[in-house]
C-alpha cells in the first residue's frame, strides 16, 4: 500500500520546530515564564520553561506541567549543561494542525463534489 505523498509532508511538518542556540555567555539572560528551554546534557534534551539559572545550577518545570507548579521544578549542576537552545514545540504542532485543516477540506469539498451534490 502506498502512502500519499500529501500525508507524509503534513506528518514531518509535526516534527517542525523552531530552537536557536544560546551561547553560554546568556545563559543567565531573563526569559518569559513560557519561554521554553531545551537543556542538553549528554546525548538527550529535556524541554522545561519557567527557568531561573543561580550561579551553579539550573531549574525549570517540565514544559508539559503549569509554570506555576513548584514542586514540578528541576534542578540541574551548570556543571552537567552541555547546552540550551530556545524555541518552540508548538509552533510545529500549529503548523502541522492548519496543513491538517486544510487537507481534510479538500478531502470534504472534494468528496461533496463528487456526489453531485
Amino acid at each position: 500500500m502506498r502512502t500519499p505523498v500529501p500525508l507524509l509532508f503534513f506528518a514531518a511538518l509535526q516534527g517542525c520546530a523552531v530552537w536557536s542556540t544560546v551561547p553560554p555567555g546568556n545563559w543567565d539572560a531573563t526569559r518569559p515564564q513560557r519561554q521554553q528551554v531545551q537543556v542538553w546534557r549528554a546525548d538527550s534534551a529535556v524541554v522545561v520553561h519557567a527557568v531561573v539559572i543561580r550561579s551553579d545550577s539550573l531549574s525549570g518545570i517540565p514544559f508539559l506541567k503549569h509554570p506555576s507548579c513548584d514542586s514540578c521544578r528541576v534542578r540541574f549542576p551548570l556543571a552537567e549543561v552541555d547546552s540550551l537552545r530556545t524555541g518552540s514545540t508548538e509552533t510545529g504542532w500549529w503548523a502541522f494542525t492548519g496543513a491538517m485543516a486544510g487537507f481534510v477540506a479538500v478531502i470534504v469539498i472534494w468528496s461533496l463534489s463528487a456526489r453531485g451534490d
